[in-house]
């Protein structure tokens, strides 16, 4: 089929192919096939949802669920849909959403659950505004199909038969996190569908599914080409249930926090003109800036030891002169000696994200929920320059995250015990950015999902934590689950 797509790719313009595609689309409409309109009864979705009456599904039912999606960093485990059956049997449809897990549909019968993770493909339309959900079952059959914006995966009946009775409650919990934007119910009653397809409905069918194909490719090579043109970050995050969002200057910016970024004052980054040298250089100034600068000495013992007295001299002059120029435009950046050491200073129109978690910034009395969304909006993309490896540059690192987790935990323990779940669940996933294995944190986070009644996402967090020890100590996690959310 791609092997088609790039042939009609070469044959045909994009108006070529519309053009192809309206001439098939009046060539098949004599000839498609007919479905008797007794096969699908489409009914008003209140006759049968959120009722207290038990309804008999004869040949099978489809229920369609259209869903606001929450944000990508929300934390959500609801029920779509639960259903009751006359003699008593419970089914539940669950959707689970976290971002170390990421989106899963669960099926609970009783004490028996199915789970599928949806696979990337689908993550990107969850992304979007709204979400499909397509509950269906054909009897006979062993299978329920459950689909999320098109994509089906089959889950096991567990005994859903056409002689009970079924009630079925829609988003039921008045507190829901989700939003539950429409509702439709079908009923499939006894009817044959004709067979007898017309041969030009399969020339139509290779038409647009190469149609897809074609503009699919095409979308994503001109998105490949523009993000690789605009390389720059997200300034747009998203936290809590109230919606509310940390936007992230994209000019006059420096940017530490998962990789080294610099934008301008037009909001194009100029960190990429950096030399390997200059990169380091300028870094190693930023960070000494902080305190009271670096001194001459120090610079060259750190980066031309090397070389002698005159040829470092020389080369830190001709290197601070090159970052000058590159940097000038950024915030009023200016480099200069200052009291004997070296420094680098910006106006007040300049952003720097190192400085937004310095100590004094981050103080556990000082801290609020608004506070916790900026510092993870600043860390989002990981850790201190974390794909720098300057021996000098440990210390940095090791600093700022001592002091980032022992104040984030410090605050956790001002919260009250049964409230800001979202803040403490966020702060949890900030420390884990910084150390994966923190065992404070796992019991924070474990400890919020039971507060929240959600034991399986405490479970399956404990259990992510218990991988990742095994992986970096190769030894398993000496303490258990239930050890971890009793304290």
């Amino acid at each position: 089929m791609f092997l088609l797509a790039s042939y009609i790719e070469v044959l045909y313009s994009l108006r070529q192919k519309l053009t192809l595609l309206i001439f098939c689309l009046l060539l098949v409409i004599p000839g498609r096939a007919e479905r008797p309109a007794e096969e699908i009864k489409s009914i008003k979705a209140d006759q049968i949802l959120n009722t207290k009456q038990f309804n008999y599904l004869d040949k099978g039912s489809i229920i369609t669920l259209r869903i606001a999606t929450p944000a990508q960093d929300k934390v959500v485990f609801e029920s779509l849909m639960r259903i009751e059956s006359t003699d008593k049997e419970l089914y539940n449809l669950i959707l689970s959403h976290s971002p170390q897990v990421g989106t899963e549909l669960l099926w609970v019968c009783n004490s028996e659950i199915e789970k599928v993770c949806i696979d990337s493909y689908d993550i990107d339309s969850i992304s979007s505004d709204t979400m499909s959900v397509v509950f269906s079952v054909h009897f006979p059959a062993d299978s329920v199909y459950i689909s999320a914006n098109g994509h089906s995966y089959p889950f096991s009946s567990h005994g859903i038969r056409s002689d009970r009775g079924y009630r079925f409650r829609i988003l039921g919990d008045k507190h829901s996190q989700l939003k539950l934007l429409s509702r439709q119910a079908e009923l499939l009653t006894v009817g044959k569908e004709e067979q007898h397809l017309s041969a030009w409905y399969w020339i139509l069918l290779i038409v647009v599914v190469d149609m897809i194909i074609f503009l699919g490719m095409h979308w994503r090579h001109r998105r490949q080409k523009r993000l690789k043109a605009n390389n720059r970050i997200e300034i747009l995050t998203s936290f809590g249930d109230e919606g509310g969002t940390v936007k992230l200057p994209r000019a006059n910016a420096v940017y530490l926090f998962g990789g080294l970024q610099v934008f301008d004052n037009k909001g194009e980054e100029v960190s990429q003109r950096f030399s390997p040298l200059l990169r380091e250089l300028f870094i190693l100034l930023l960070l000494r800036s902080a305190d009271n600068g670096i001194s001459s000495e120090e610079l060259t013992t750190t980066l031309w030891f090397d070389k002698d007295d005159v040829s470092a001299k020389n080369n830190r002059a001709v290197n601070l002169s090159k970052l000058r120029v590159l940097v000038e435009s950024v915030g009023g950046c200016t480099i200069a000696k200052i009291s004997g050491n070296w420094r680098v200073q910006f106006d007040k129109t300049a952003f720097v994200d190192y400085y937004e978690c310095l100590p004094e910034k981050i103080r556990p009395d000082s801290l609020t929920t608004e506070r916790i969304k900026i510092i993870a909006a600043l860390t989002a993309k990981g850790s201190l320059l974390s794909e720098c490896d300057y021996l000098w540059l440990d210390s940095f690192k090791s600093h700022m995250a001592d002091n980032l987790i022992e104040s984030l935990l410090k605050y956790a323990t001002l919260l009250d015990e049964h409230e800001s779940y979202d803040t403490k669940l966020l702060i949890s996933d900030i420390i884990f950015r910084f150390d994966s294995v923190n065992e404070p944190a796992l019991r924070l986070k474990c400890g919020t999902y039971v507060a929240m009644r959600k034991q399986y996402m405490a479970k399956t967090t404990y259990e992510h934590f218990c991988r990742e020890y095994k992986s970096l100590y190769d030894e398993p996690f000496e303490h258990s689950f239930n050890s971890i959310i009793s304290q």
